[in-house]
């Protein structure tokens, strides 16, 4: 949940900006977001998400003893990296509009719910940080200290960008 104490004109703005970006996003591995709440006044914004019961990836990865060892890289950590993949393709190539950079992956940021099975899923949250990568503004600045790009020119002659990071 989005929550601040003192609300002022960034954080308004970096609110809506958030909002704005999750609310198209519909994937099975993406945190839903299901509405938001804004007034005038302190502690006043919030974003209101889907249930993710697990809680996130670092707590499952901060686990220790019996609990730890229900948990395998064939049963468990595997699935979870399967489903973050999914969700980055999504987030990268199958969504409505320029592809979206999450910018912040890490596994704070990566909640984990029962599926309709009860099978632990991955679920991307937190885009906060997330910009749109603008091919034409990528193309324009050539890369430098804003952008860096790889041409696949070489292979292909149709002077295709593919993005190695993004930094707005």
């Amino acid at each position: 949940m989005f929550r601040v104490s003192r609300v002022s004109e960034a954080i308004v703005l970096k609110y809506f900006k958030e909002l704005e970006i999750m609310t198209p996003l519909r994937h099975d591995c993406i945190v839903n977001l299901l509405g938001g709440c804004w007034e005038d006044g302190a502690d006043k914004l919030s974003l209101v998400l889907e249930l993710c019961s697990g809680g996130s990836l670092r707590g499952l990865l901060n686990k220790t003893g019996s609990e730890a060892e229900a948990i395998t890289w064939e049963g468990t950590y595997m699935g979870l990296g399967f489903d973050t993949a999914l969700a980055l393709r999504y987030i990268h190539c199958e969504q409505q509009g320029d592809p979206l950079i999450h910018r912040d992956l890490k596994p704070d940021n990566i909640m984990l719910a029962p599926n309709s099975t009860g099978k632990m899923r991955a679920k991307l949250g937190d885009f906060g940080e997330s910009r749109r990568f603008n091919f034409s503004a990528a193309k324009k600045r050539g890369g430098g200290e804003d952008a860096v790009l790889t041409m696949e020119a070489e292979e292909n002659d149709d002077d295709v960008l593919t993005m190695a990071s993004w930094w707005q």
